[in-house]
């Protein structure tokens, strides 16, 4: 969380809530399956979407160097419980597909800047060659247009929001924060302009 500050827990498990239909997912003495998810809004893709990517951090951090999971003694309950879990190689294309069923040049949501970011960090993370040939600049980019386009590059002090509490307009500052941090690491690495 600290690492990749763009969502905020307490909002993201009750979206999560409202989407598995009230079931409560930090209770991990409850196993009861989730057949059934309800998608009122069409944004709760976006925050699905960003579902699928935090269970993919959450069972990668999990992994040693090799790619096992082993249980020493400092390894908590929590970390127990999500091993006995398989995770899907499916997450990421879901989230992916998630991703897909916006129009990411127009205007759009939090929650869905939120996927894009998230998404654009597990590919970093991952290694994988999702953004070879200059994509990652092309990526980064594009969200700092997203985020332009909501108006996180103005201090949420200064800007009427509807219902912007202390705690959401400093998640409004982290994410500007982490893309202008993101976009000044790439320029500084590649060369090319921010």
């Amino acid at each position: 969380y600290p690492f990749v500050p763009y969502i905020d827990e307490f909002d993201f498990i009750a979206d999560i809530e409202r989407i598995i239909s009230g079931n409560h997912i930090t209770d991990l003495n409850n196993d009861e399956p989730i057949n059934h998810i309800n998608l009122p809004k069409h944004t709760d893709l976006a925050i699905l979407g960003s579902l699928l990517i935090v269970i993919m951090f959450a069972h990668e951090s999990l992994l040693d160097n090799t790619g096992n999971f082993v249980i020493t003694e400092n390894t908590t309950d929590t970390e127990k419980y999500l091993a006995t879990y398989k995770h899907s190689q499916y997450l990421i294309p879901f989230s992916e597909l998630c991703m897909n069923e916006f129009k990411l040049l127009k205007r759009c949501q939090l929650s869905v800047l939120q996927c894009a970011i998230l998404l654009r960090e597990y590919q970093r993370v991952d290694g994988c060659d999702c953004f070879a040939d200059g994509d990652s600049h092309i990526y980064t980019g594009l969200l700092i247009q997203m985020a332009t386009t909501i108006g996180l590059n103005r201090d949420p002090e200064f800007v009427e929001y509807d219902t912007v509490h202390a705690r959401k307009s400093v998640l409004l500052r982290k994410i500007w924060y982490g893309l202008v941090s993101a976009d000044n690491h790439q320029y500084m690495q590649t060369g090319a302009p921010p």
